[in-house]
Order: structure tokens, then sequence, then C-alpha cells
């Protein structure tokens, strides 16, 4: 009988849903199992960054070596930054950018330099303004709060939060960047360290510049989340979850700081591009960074435990308070609970 009635409200909860086009990984980049096909050979699966890599190598947004590899660990220089970061953000393209190949303001900067026309277009938009002495010393490496400034001033229609929602150990929040870093905060661009740190001066390599560009390319959608995943199990086997229900380290579900009870939210392990679905039961975690708690069930079904933590995107599927939004699949085992 219980059998029956699970199988009737899911097919009712299934009648409701609202299927949207994924925002993931193009079909030619995965087999038929879902599984991801790296496109540089030095991009493996467990590679930090793997998903993002790959998905903008998809995109004809990042472009690997002659030798087949993309070298994720090199540093990226304010040239070659600039340019992804204006193609990205749909500020120019391709195909008008050679408007802007000469009359460059800056001194170090040729006409016939590849990145003269990407350069010359940020200077005449106020995306950048160079240094005093006239440069712009395309060779040097990027820094953070360098590349979030000219990203988000690229899209020009961003509007800054006026707090941070996390205050970090290393940023000081009457800085020039500021702005920047509250805007990254809101939406999870940049990833904390356990020190609640950020290093907002530290330079970028091109795997460090994919996440980025990722991030708010899928936080645009406006129900996803990025952060840090770990898992509970053992130890709190059998006790009342923050929901009042039984914790069972064998299902899928989870805890999030904030998220209604009987919310389903689809994790997808950024190193192998593995993805699980969980329902929201309990509250938590709260370290630095970290924005999901999995049963081992759960975190299992995308890493090995022994990984201890793991880089996520979380996406919001079902909600209680609103509307479901995408197509619940499997794991999932119950019905979500008619309560928040």
């Amino acid at each position: 009988m219980l059998e029956k009635k699970f199988r009737i409200l899911t097919t009712f909860l299934l009648s409701l849903i609202l299927i949207i086009p994924q925002t993931t990984l193009a079909n030619e980049l995965t087999t038929e199992n879902g599984e991801i096909i790296s496109r540089f050979s030095d991009v493996k699966s467990s590679s930090k960054y793997f998903v993002e890599i790959n998905y903008l190598a998809e995109q004809g947004f990042f472009e690997g070596y002659p030798d087949g590899t993309f070298k994720a660990n090199q540093d990226v220089n304010r040239a070659e930054a600039l340019k992804i970061l204006l193609l990205t953000s749909g500020a120019v393209n391709k195909d008008n950018i050679n408007e802007y190949k000469e009359g460059s303001e800056f001194l170090d900067i040729e006409d016939n330099a590849w990145y003269a026309p990407y350069i010359n277009y940020a200077k005449q938009a106020e995306i950048v303004k160079g240094f005093d002495d006239g440069n712009f010393k395309p060779g040097e490496n990027i820094t953070l709060v360098t590349a979030l400034k000219i990203y988000l001033e690229s899209y020009k229609n961003i509007s800054y939060p006026e707090e941070f929602k996390n205050h970090f150990a290393d940023v000081d929040e009457n800085e020039w960047y500021a702005k920047y870093l509250r805007y990254a905060d809101q939406f999870d661009l940049m990833e904390i360290y356990p020190s609640n740190s950020i290093y907002p001066n530290q330079t970028l390599n091109r795997g460090d510049l994919a996440g980025l560009v990722y991030r708010k390319i899928m936080s645009e959608k406006g129900n996803i989340e990025f952060g840090k995943a770990t898992f509970y199990g053992k130890a709190v086997q059998g006790h009342y979850t923050a929901s009042g229900e039984i914790f069972d380290l064998n299902k899928f579900t989870a805890a999030h700081k904030t998220l209604p009870f009987g919310s389903i939210v689809e994790v997808t392990n950024l190193a192998n591009g593995k993805k699980t679905q969980v329902r929201i039961t309990d509250r938590g975690p709260y370290g630095p960074g970290r924005v999901i708690d999995l049963t081992e069930a759960a975190f299992s079904d995308i890493a090995w435990l022994g990984s201890g933590v793991i880089h996520i995107q979380l996406e919001v599927i079902y909600n209680p308070k609103d509307e479901i939004i995408e197509e619940i699949q499997n794991p999932i085992e119950e019905v979500p609970p008619l309560f928040s």
C-alpha cells in the first residue's frame, strides 16, 4: 500500500515538472553514461577545474596548446586574461574586435600586437586605466582583484551589493576593489580558504581564470551556489536532524544553511563532473567556504570518501516554497515532504 502511494505521489510530482535547458557540458563532451571526456591530456578527472576548463573549451572561450595540453597551472598575464574576460562577458566578439587595432593610448602597446585590439577597446570603454607611467604592462601576471574588476566592468549592468555576505579575514572592506569583492562574494565567484581568506592579490593561473569565468556564467541562472562539500555519517547515525527527521547515512539527504527542508538540490563534483541529487533535511555546514554536508551515500556517489572535502556546484531543482525548476531524477528515494 505504501509503495503504491509512493508511486502515485511520484507520478503527480513529476507531472508538475518544468523542464528547462541544462546549463551543463554539451553532449559532445560526454559518453553515453554521462561521463565527461576531457579535451586536454593534462586535464584529467580529479584535476582541479576539470568541469570548468572543459565547459569553456567546448564554448570556444579557452584553447589548449598544439601538444594537446591546457597547462592549468601556468600563470596568466594581463593581456591573455583581458581577452578572455572581454569575450566571455560578451563585451566584444572576434568579428568586431579588429575595429580597435590601432591608436593605443598606452606607451607599451604596439598596433601589430595580437592583444592590441582588446586593450584598446577596454581603454576606450573605461574598463581599464593602466598604470601611472602610461603603460598597460600586458605581460605582467594578473591578480584576482584586477581580473574581477575587468570582468565585472565588462558587463556594464552590474548591480553591486551594499554589504559582504562573508567578512573575510584578509579583506580591507574600504579598499578600491571592495565593491567587486562584494559582488563576487554574493555569487560565490571566489574560492574561500579554510582560514576564511580569499587572498585578493593572489596571481591567477589558467585554471583559476577558468574557474572564475565558469562561476560567473553559471551564476546567471540564479539558483546556483559554489563551494565545498563534505559528508557526515556514523557519528550521528540515528540522531534527529534539524527537520525532525531521523538521520540515515544510507539515504540521499544533506544539510544546508538556509534552503527550506524538503528542497532537492543537484550537486556536481567539479573535479569529475559526477552528479547526485539530495533532499535537504538538516542545517549546516558552518566552516568557511562550505555550502553543503552530504550523507556518506550521497558523497560516495560522486567522490571517493577519502577525499574528505570536494569543490562542488549546487543547483536547486525543487524548492517547496517556490516551484520545480528542473527534472527530478534518481537517486531521490522519497517524495519531498510538504513542509518547510
